[in-house]
């Protein structure tokens, strides 16, 4: 782990992103109860967006980026906890992403130049407005991870401003050590350490610096700058302060470094005797540093004991390790002889990883032996997912050995069409040919994931600039149920693609071929869909007077199909797919009252939402409320209530909640969930309707149970805040 993830892991959060269950503990004070109610609202986005932007993610980010920056001088919770989620750690991350992955360090990877662009002028006017919040506890982290941005956009010059400047704000407070361990980690692990130079000396006289770890960067700093002697200095300060038996590997590396091995070793010798926890990836810079001092005997030792303690079965603590090993210029040589010793399953995981670390030490011959050995590892091995790997080592800068490996397996039938992610890996390292005979023998054994592969196939053709191959892929793909035509929908998107990268030419002659065979299509149902799928892509394209005849086209045919009111509805869910929420709205509004009880009207409620359309949303709850059972309502009103809390539109928020509060209280008491009940009362309180809360908490159901009985002394304690304005 890095040493800036390693402190932002240590961050004290709570004021930003307490859960509002956690918030109704009966030690949480009621600032952080309110402080959590308020993060629940949703400000964003404060009107509704336009089509070009609400159907591409990237243009989503940047207009949340830019409404953030634009956002009043003091950030409300909402904002704060959404700023934080964007440029520190996204919650709702699926591996192979880490849960602490922010959503702009996702958005960033391969951005094409206009893109970066865009996202450099939105980072400058973000890192403005963050710098001038007064009371934002975590101004630091969000400074170090937008620096951190900007460094992989290539924006060195903006990281050493942006640091440079947090620092010299941080001089003029109140001394705040903390801060200062954030942004000068910040600074070591990006390389501006030689650009902050001439700040080193005012942060040491300023600060007394009784933080140890402070004492600990400001030497690494120093040691970073070339400054040998006051960084030496430092370290004997931090080294007063610790027990010599303590494990302190960064002690011992900032002493080797100058060379004074003689001042390291007892650390040293505390770290030989001691435990090594298998997530302190740091020692495989200690052991790299012992290596670079010419200590083979040292870096053996403490290389047998660190990969023996982070070995797991459970959770892969190697790679870090290893990756830390090997950017402290560590022997790839040490690691493949530790391999021929190792397990089956930890040469798949790593031989790969060292082949791509003799390369980049131009030792091809090792590294043509490290492949060869990974490649009889991997066909012995057939329970591990060979893309899986792939996908990881591409994050390491490993692509061409990765390309060398798929290349060498695919003859041999050991890449698993299903594996993940199969055909962007195969795109991304120029191997779509090669692949598409695997998904292709998938038609005997798995129909359905071989039509869902082959869509991905001809979209992955079309973006490399191969419309034939794309469209010579879409027109074979077979039906996956009777009433869909992936086939349609994949040469629709083939055009969008195509029409997106520049091809506008090309992408209108398939999608009039499309039409041609939409229009050629017996079965009502499918070809109503078909229009449909043709209607969203030429929303994308722009062509928005074309689309709206597609899509009555679709209508059309939807209303003559048998099962017509389910056709509308899956059309509706076609555009709702793809972020298309007025087409959805307007092809909703063409299904009859008499089968809006059996229709799906959440989903449209949750898009119109999320494109920050609250007149839609009002107008389908209304639809809910009027033929969907009471408690449909329950689900969906609380959402567009913390949309009006948001806008500040409180009175519309009442409104609303007082239809949901009389719809609870309707229900037969076998069916009253105190979920529900807790989610109106807390509204209720941030909308100042107390009474109406209370009344409410009294009907509490069960409440003479324990657990019912806890639950609700918690909420009448989340009322009391509100009540007393504490």
């Amino acid at each position: 782990m890095n040493l800036l993830r390693f402190l932002l892991t240590l961050v004290l959060l709570a004021p930003i992103a307490a859960p509002l269950r956690a918030a109704q503990a009966q030690t949480a004070s009621c600032q952080t109860i309110v402080s959590a109610d308020q993060a629940n609202r949703q400000w964003y986005p404060a009107q509704p967006l336009p089509q070009s932007t609400a159907i591409n993610a990237t243009a989503r980010l940047l207009d949340e980026l830019t409404a953030i920056a634009n956002a009043p001088a003091n950030f409300d919770e909402s904002i704060r906890l959404r700023l934080f989620q964007l440029l520190v750690s996204n919650p709702n991350a699926r591996p192979p992403e880490s849960p602490t992955i922010a959503e702009v360090e996702q958005a960033l990877q391969n951005l094409p130049p206009a893109q970066t662009r865009q996202f450099v002028a939105a980072f400058d006017r973000l890192a403005s407005k963050i710098e001038n919040l007064t009371n934002e506890p975590n101004q630091d982290v969000l400074i170090a991870n937008l620096a951190k941005y900007y460094q992989q956009l290539g924006q060195g010059k903006q990281v050493a401003a942006l640091l440079d400047r947090a620092l010299e704000s941080e001089l003029k407070k109140p001394v705040n050590q903390r801060r200062f361990v954030v942004l000068l980690t910040a600074a070591i692990d990006l390389g501006q350490s030689a650009a902050l130079a001439a700040r080193l000396p005012k942060i040491e006289s300023t600060i007394a610096a009784t933080n140890p770890t402070l004492v600990l960067r400001l030497a690494q700093a120093y040691q970073a700058t070339g400054n040998h002697a006051k960084a030496l200095a430092l370290f004997d300060r931090f080294a007063k302060g610790q027990n010599p038996e303590k494990l302190q590997p960064e002690l011992v590396v900032g002493y080797v470094k100058l060379n004074r091995l003689d001042k390291a070793k007892p650390y040293l010798e505390a770290i030989l005797k001691g435990y090594i926890h298998f997530e302190d990836h740091i020692y495989g810079n200690v052991i790299a540093i012992y290596e670079n001092a010419k200590q083979p005997q040292i870096a053996d030792q403490l290389f047998n004991k660190s990969w023996k303690s982070i070995q797991n079965e459970l959770l892969d603590q190697e790679t870090p390790f290893l990756q830390n090993y090997f950017k402290a210029g560590g022997s790839p040589d040490r690691v493949f002889k530790a391999l021929q010793k190792d397990t089956l399953d930890r040469r798949f995981d790593h031989l790969l990883t060292v082949a791509g670390e003799f390369r980049k030490r131009n030792q091809s011959r090792n590294a043509s032996q490290a492949i060869e050995q990974w490649i009889k590892v991997a066909t012995q091995l057939k329970n591990r997912d060979v893309a899986y790997l792939f996908w990881q080592m591409g994050e390491h800068d490993y692509d061409s050995e990765v390309k060398v490996a798929m290349t060498r397996l695919i003859p041999l039938n050991r890449i698993d069409a299903k594996g993940f992610r199969l055909v962007p890996l195969a795109q991304k390292l120029d191997l779509l040919e090669a692949v598409e005979p695997v998904i292709q023998r998938l038609l005997k054994s798995d129909p359905e994931a071989r039509i869902d592969l082959l869509q991905q196939l001809a979209i992955a053709y079309a973006e490399t600039a191969k419309p034939e191959k794309a469209v010579a892929i879409a027109e074979r793909i077979p039906r996956k149920y009777p009433g869909y035509s992936p086939a349609i929908a994949t040469l629709a998107q083939v055009a969008a693609t195509l029409h997106r990268n520049g091809q506008p030419a090309q992408a209108q002659a398939i999608l009039t071929k499309t039409a041609t065979i939409a229009a050629g299509i017996q079965e009502l149902d499918t070809r109503a869909q078909a229009y449909g799928a043709i209607a969203i892509a030429q929303g994308q394209m722009a062509q928005l007077d074309a689309a709206e005849a597609s899509r009555q086209l679709a209508v059309q045919w939807a209303k003559t199909a048998p099962a017509s009111n389910a056709v509308l509805g899956a059309i509706v869910q076609q555009f709702l797919n793809q972020q298309q929420l007025l087409p959805a709205w307007s092809t909703f509004q063409t299904i009859p009252t008499t089968a809006l009880k059996e229709t799906n009207i959440d989903n449209l409620i949750i898009a119109a939402l999320a494109v920050g359309d609250l007149s839609t949303a009002q107008s389908a709850i209304a639809l809910v409320a009027q033929y969907h059972p009471p408690r449909s309502l329950l689900f969906t009103a609380p959402r567009l209530v913390r949309a009006y809390l948001g806008r500040g539109q409180g009175q519309a928020a009442v409104v609303l909640l007082d239809r949901a509060a009389k719809v609870w209280m309707s229900l037969p008491a076998s069916e009253r969930s105190p979920d529900d009940l807790e989610a109106i009362v807390q509204l209720y309180a941030q909308t100042g309707k107390i009474t109406s809360a209370q009344t409410l908490i009294d009907q509490y159901p069960n409440a003479q149970q324990p657990g019912y009985a806890q639950r609700k002394q918690q909420l009448q304690a989340h009322l009391d805040c509100y009540r007393s304005g504490r």
